[in-house]
């Protein structure tokens, strides 16, 4: 049992410096050893994939009445999921579009499936707005870089 937690706490440790150092240079020991090299963005991804993994179980939490209702937010979570997970591994700005795309269509799915005034409709706009909300941040994140000055 101890040996098992002395490897999750060293594993703990390892991501949180990953994830949280932001300087250049620093923690240069642990990036080497790490295959994964942290943006400072890839918190919003790990947003969106919990919103896709949300999605994926949604049908079995909320019991969808409707075929396709539930068919459409179990693929659209599943692919946000995955989707979520590339951006984090090897970051390039095509997930985070694919992701905007999914959740622009969650939002407008009950209305082109007919699954409109159904449980299945609340969830499929509520997460797929906040997917597109969080995939539209980081796109923008990535994308603009501030310049401050000191005066």
């Amino acid at each position: 049992m101890a040996k098992h937690f002395v490897a999750l706490r060293f594993y703990f440790r390892l991501l949180v410096e990953n994830c949280l150092e932001t300087r250049p240079g620093a923690a240069t020991l642990t990036r080497k050893r790490s295959h994964m090299r942290w943006r400072r963005q890839s918190a919003l991804d790990v947003y969106t994939g919990s919103f896709g993994l949300f999605l994926f179980v949604s049908p079995w939490l909320f019991a969808f009445a409707g075929k396709v209702a539930r068919i459409d937010v179990w693929a659209s979570g599943a692919a946000i999921a995955a989707v979520s997970i590339a951006a984090m591994v090897a970051f390039s700005d095509w997930e985070e579009w694919l992701n905007l795309l999914l959740g622009l269509w969650l939002t407008v799915s009950p209305w082109v499936l007919g699954f409109t005034h159904t449980k299945a409709m609340h969830v499929s706009i509520g997460l797929g707005a906040m997917v597109a909300f969080v995939a539209g941040l980081e796109l923008w994140l990535v994308k603009y870089d501030p310049q401050y000055s000191s005066g």
